[in-house]
């Protein structure tokens, strides 16, 4: 029993580093399996965290990549952990989050040169809940562009904000993001933008945005804490900012105050 996107989020992170283990244009193969498990006393007593002994979800994704080093297993979860361009995207510390917020666990086994396995437990419903047909009417909302170089992140917000009734437009980086500006800024009321990226990061994006539309709301996100990250963006420090990793319900927040407590324009 969980929200939907949240779900989404963890299976796209552990595919998308599953593939990004076994390299562009190598042969390899990527397992995603789902059962359903009961977790004793002794598993608990590995695991710790606020796991309880019961029935579970488990969700498997495993790869034939190149695994990980021993030395590296245990800081894979680590929020500024990562082999990737620095400061980008929420990745397994997201996944490790969101988990710990449904009271659950994930593991991991990993030999190098032979592949990885990552297993989820989610706690199973006792009932199933019927998700109600009604949706906002997002007219009343307004628009968000969401400004971020990794396409998981990308959807993540994407589907949390149209749940909750909110327009939103997608670019993958900031060349992007300007040409959309072009065709809709007037049509614009908010941008989330990762701080840090390959083309064109936040600190070159916010002004040429803010150029043709004065009053949009900007919402700055990045990996780094909110010093780090404003050091990096010191062209518009009036901006909001939110840290990765986070929720659904932080970012949906996050931008409900930029709009005002109502939502409005």
């Amino acid at each position: 029993r969980m929200d939907p996107s949240q779900l989404q989020q963890i299976i796209m992170n552990l595919i998308i580093n599953a593939g990004e283990a076994i390299g562009q244009g190598s042969p390899g193969r990527i397992t995603v399996a789902t059962s359903m498990r009961d977790v004793g006393k002794a598993f608990v007593d590995a695991i710790g965290g606020e796991v309880a002994p019961g029935r579970y979800v488990s969700i498997e994704v495993s790869d034939t990549g190149s695994g990980i080093d021993p030395n590296s297993v245990s800081k894979i979860f680590d929020p500024f952990f990562t082999t990737k361009f620095t400061g980008r995207g929420l990745g397994l510390a997201a996944v490790a989050g969101i988990i710990r917020t449904q009271n659950g666990a994930i593991t991991v086994d990993s030999t190098p040169g032979r592949g990885t396995t990552f297993r989820v437990y989610l706690r199973a419903a006792a009932t199933f809940v019927q998700e109600p047909e009604e949706r906002p009417d997002a007219s009343r909302l307004g628009t968000v562009l969401v400004i971020d170089d990794e396409a998981s992140v990308r959807d993540f917000i994407c589907t949390a904000l149209r749940r909750r009734g909110y327009h939103v437009l997608t670019a993958s980086d900031g060349r992007e993001a300007v040409a959309i500006c072009e065709r809709e800024a007037e049509n614009i009321d908010a941008a989330i933008i990762d701080v840090v990226m390959p083309s064109m990061g936040a600190n070159e994006l916010i002004p040429t945005m803010k150029s043709r539309q004065p009053n949009m709301r900007i919402l700055l996100t990045s990996g780094y804490s909110e010093s780090e990250a404003r050091r990096y963006c010191a062209a518009y420090p009036r901006a909001a900012f939110i840290q990765k990793p986070y929720t659904t319900q932080q970012v949906v927040k996050a931008v409900e105050e930029l709009f005002g407590a109502a939502g409005e324009r």
